[in-house]
């Protein structure tokens, strides 16, 4: 592996479990390289912190990217497939352990720098999932209703990450890889008989 992805690899796993705590020497310890070699490549630990979390985002995207839409969907089927992506990225575990972690860790409490880069990165699936929303709204669609219910599906989505130690705490059912597809199925079906409901009291 080329000394700069190695540096991205090992800082990335340090810092979804330490932040900016760790130090460059302990990261080029684990990663055989030099501290000039981090120098080089990114100039700081800051910016190498920066880099890691953007990496982490583009891997996520480039696995899991935003669904694109046959002709005929049903905007009942667009959630269902939103959702599905949603869960997807936050479930691979086993594939994006420190790229999970480390995005959720800066989701909740952002360092100074990266807030903006995280909100080009989640921005363009918020707009997706709110267009979505407002299609099954139809005639009572709002921008303040589009934001409710775009909340709702975010946050649910969000508790598979900041949940998972809770739910095995007090649930027999555990959280895992197959059960992405269920899990957004779940989502959907209640926001969208909430949304139902709604409808037809508007009416």
């Amino acid at each position: 592996m080329p000394k700069f992805d190695r540096l991205i690899e090992v800082a990335g796993e340090i810092f979804a479990t330490r932040g900016l705590s760790a130090t460059v020497r302990e990261i080029c310890k684990q990663a055989d390289c030099s501290v000039a070699a981090v120098n080089y490549y990114f100039g700081d630990k800051r910016r190498l912190y920066f880099r890691c979390v953007q990496a982490a985002c583009e891997e996520k995207e480039r696995l899991f990217p935003l669904p694109t839409y046959a002709a005929g969907t049903s905007p009942a089927e667009r959630l269902q497939q939103f959702v599905e992506v949603m869960t997807k990225r936050i479930l691979t575990a086993r594939h994006l352990s420190w790229q999970n972690t480390l995005v959720m860790r800066e989701t909740l409490s952002p360092t100074p720098g990266v807030e903006e880069m995280l909100r080009t990165h989640f921005r363009p699936g918020f707009q997706l999932l709110t267009q979505v929303i407002s299609e099954v709204l139809g005639e009572v669609d709002s921008l303040e209703l589009r934001e409710q219910f775009a909340w709702q599906v975010v946050a649910r989505c969000m508790f598979l990450g900041t949940g998972r130690h809770l739910r095995s705490m007090l649930s027999d059912v555990s959280l895992n890889e197959n059960t992405e597809a269920a899990y957004a199925t779940e989502i959907c079906q209640s926001v969208l008989a909430e949304m139902k409901l709604l409808v037809k009291k508007r009416r």
